[in-house]
């Protein structure tokens, strides 16, 4: 499995995750300079975001 495909996997069980947890859960994304505080539905259109760009 290459870097890439890991990081599909990684994503994919990362908003598996997320959509099990209680909808008032404090998270965070990193931006690379920042970390900001998301919703549970902005984290998971982020990610899923990210999952399209690398598919």
């Amino acid at each position: 499995m290459d870097k890439k495909e890991k990081e599909i996997k990684l994503i994919e069980e990362s908003i598996k995750k997320i959509k099990e947890l209680p909808n008032d859960r404090k998270l965070f994304f990193n931006t690379g300079v920042i970390m900001i505080e998301v919703s549970k539905e902005e984290a998971i259109k982020l990610l899923e975001e990210k999952l399209k760009e690398l598919k």
